[in-house]
């Protein structure tokens, strides 16, 4: 026997394998559709509660309202 035949051959990152690339773009794609999901939910249930607010006629006015939220 040589050396060179106990020697471990690195394997290539094939972009196709399971544990390649291509697995990885998948997971950050999958997580930002995820991501834009969950911002688009949070945006209308925060939209919805903020008409409600004003609809009620709780005594919330609109300008104080966005001068807090906008510092």
């Amino acid at each position: 026997m040589t050396p060179f035949e106990n020697q471990n051959i690195q394997t290539q990152d094939n972009p196709f394998s399971p544990k390649g690339r291509f697995s990885r773009l998948s997971y950050l794609a999958w997580m930002f559709i995820t991501s834009m999901i969950y911002s688009f939910a949070l945006l209308i249930v925060i939209g919805i509660a903020s008409v409600s607010l004003i609809a009620s006629g709780a005594g919330f006015d609109i300008l104080s309202i966005t001068s807090l939220l906008l510092g």
